[in-house]
């Protein structure tokens, strides 16, 4: 039988807070901004392309003042949950912050704090995904729809 890597009783968890923190605000600061920002972004294009297609809507048409709010509505919808993940994220980063002793480099390097990488991970994410939404309204408040 192969000898299997030594495992010391006095070694402690790699994640010794993980506790602190709950699964659900973890996994919403994580993934909450990707998948809403997905989902808004398929919402909006099948507004946008319902709307825009060759001979279905007259220029000028109530029908497209009407999705452009739309558009804005679910782009301000966006923002925010991206917003609360943010700080949903941040929050958890808080609790689990002191996990480990040691500068971050020297962490990542043998693999503790997992917690509070995972929550860093999900600040920076839920901050690009709410840049990349304001961006995106931007153009819908500066481009027509249908331009």
């Amino acid at each position: 039988m192969a000898a299997g890597p030594q495992q010391s009783s006095t070694q402690s968890h790699p994640a010794r807070r993980r506790n602190s923190v709950d699964a659900w605000a973890l996994g919403f600061g994580l993934l909450g901004a990707p998948a809403i920002w997905s989902l808004h972004l398929i919402v909006n294009y099948a507004l946008t392309s319902e709307v825009c297609s060759p001979g279905t809507i007259q220029a000028g048409s109530d029908v497209i003042a009407n999705v452009q709010r739309t558009v804005l509505l679910n782009n301000a919808a966006t923002l925010i949950i991206a917003a609360l993940a943010t700080f949903v994220a941040y929050g958890c980063w808080r609790a689990t912050r002191d996990e480990e002793n040691g500068a971050h480099d020297h962490l990542l390097e043998v693999g503790e704090g997992r917690t509070g990488f995972l929550s860093m991970v999900g600040m920076v994410a839920a901050g690009g995904f709410f840049t990349a939404t304001i961006f995106d309204t931007l153009a819908v408040l500066t481009v027509p729809i249908c331009a």
